[in-house]
């Protein structure tokens, strides 16, 4: 799962799931990728897609510039890297799914919460850990600081972002997180469509691309 070169051998279903869909449900999708990238590396993946239908605009303070994203990226963060760690890997035709609407996203991890817990408790930040090699890892690459505290981290930056609180719900054998955007971020050219099956082989240059647009020069 973290490092296999052919994991799908063993967990066929354990892959990630993305898509951009116009407006706010999923009756027509715009753009969509499958990632079967070794997890540390779906977590970049998968924010790369995410950035790739956003956009950045600047902000000017006193003697510097800071970059803002339409979309809350610290919040994002907190909650790919949680699916990522807790999701119920043994569910079959389940995949983790990442949906981008134009006022929200939805983040939905395969598996029912661990014995005893409630939504309430991961509210609190409340943890037990499914995966607890994951979590190791994911801590020790500088991923996760603290178990237990993705959620509640989650809820507290939306709060401080002055955005509507996230969702969280249980459908049939799944959880989902929804993110509500600051505003809505419609899809700029709606007569493109596309699909994205192999945006794992362009991570290096998108990772390039991500911090601002560069001439044909400057990518050779």
């Amino acid at each position: 799962m973290l490092f296999g070169r052919e994991r799908q051998w063993h967990f066929e279903d354990a892959w990630i799931q993305c898509g951009r869909f116009r407006g706010t449900d999923k009756f027509e999708i715009f753009d969509q990728t499958d990632i079967y990238a070794p997890l540390p590396q779906a977590f970049d993946v998968i924010e790369l897609f995410l950035k790739k239908h956003a956009f950045k605009q600047a902000e000017f303070g006193a003697m510097r510039r800071r970059d803002v994203w339409s979309i809350p990226l610290t919040i994002l963060r907190e909650a790919i890297i949680n699916v990522l760690v807790h999701s119920d890997y043994s569910q079959r035709g389940s995949p983790i799914r990442i949906a981008f609407f134009d006022d929200r996203i939805e983040i939905e991890s395969p598996g029912l919460l661990m014995p005893g817990m409630t939504v309430e408790d991961m509210r609190r930040g409340v943890s037990m850990i499914r995966n607890p090699v994951i979590a190791r890892v994911f801590r020790e690459l500088g991923l996760v600081e603290q178990w237990g505290s993705g959620v509640k981290r989650t809820f507290a930056e939306a709060h401080a972002q002055g955005l509507p609180e996230p969702h969280i719900e249980k459908i049939a054998n799944r959880v989902r997180l929804s993110i509500r955007l600051a505003a809505p971020v419609p899809i700029e050219n709606p007569t493109l469509v596309t699909q994205s099956e192999n945006i794992e082989t362009l991570l290096p240059l998108l990772k390039i691309l991500s911090d601002g647009p560069l001439s044909s020069g400057g990518l050779s």
